[in-house]
């Protein structure tokens, strides 16, 4: 023990003779127009904003409910009413309908495919901006979305299907991709968005 605290002496250098003899400097000044500077303040600032969209707003007709594998859409309307916004929804994004059962409560979209050459309008314009590169040509998405119906409320469930175009030997062939919950989400939330401003 003793032999390895004189081998720390001897590798540190003892300071403690300049420590004591160290002085003590005055406290740093503060120039007054630093101290009472209004661009400083001004700079710090957050600007107030104006004409803005609420973001998320909160609506008490409808209300994204989720637990831990699924997420729907609680509205307070009739299932007939919802279903027939929900058909004017998918006809503003240019979304077509492959099937529709009102008595299952069933609608799924044809496959939507973006492509350089069509124009971006619509849900393929919403695609590409939100998706930028991750979307792109050679996919295809399309939606199934269930309704049921509770006390006083419905509920909608959005799924997602995903294609993709592959190269396979000397073409190119359609492949399921795995389905995106975020997009789903993003359905339900739009969905949401489109039936509290209608």
């Amino acid at each position: 023990m003793l032999s390895g605290c004189s081998t720390i002496d001897n590798v540190l250098p003892d300071y403690r003779k300049d420590y004591q003899k160290s002085k003590t400097e005055p406290e740093l000044e503060v120039p007054p127009d630093l101290i009472n500077s209004t661009s400083k303040n001004q700079e710090l600032s957050i600007p107030e904003v104006r004409n803005t969209k609420a973001v998320l707003p909160v609506s008490k007709q409808a209300k994204v409910k989720h637990d831990a594998n699924s997420r729907w859409l609680e509205v307070e309307t009739e299932p007939k009413i919802v279903w027939a916004k929900i058909k004017q929804f998918l006809k503003k994004n240019e979304l077509s309908l492959k099937t529709e059962n009102p008595s299952t409560g069933i609608m799924e979209t044809e496959w939507a495919e973006y492509k350089a050459d069509i124009p971006q309008t619509g849900i393929r314009k919403f695609f590409a901006k939100t998706l930028g590169t991750a979307y792109s040509t050679g996919n295809r998405d399309k939606f199934r979305i269930r309704l049921e119906r509770a006390t006083d409320i419905t509920r909608i469930f959005v799924t997602h299907k995903g294609m993709e175009e592959v190269s396979h030997a000397n073409n190119f062939i359609w492949q399921n991709r795995p389905s995106d919950p975020e997009l789903a989400t993003e359905m339900l939330n739009r969905i949401k968005v489109f039936l509290t401003t209608q």
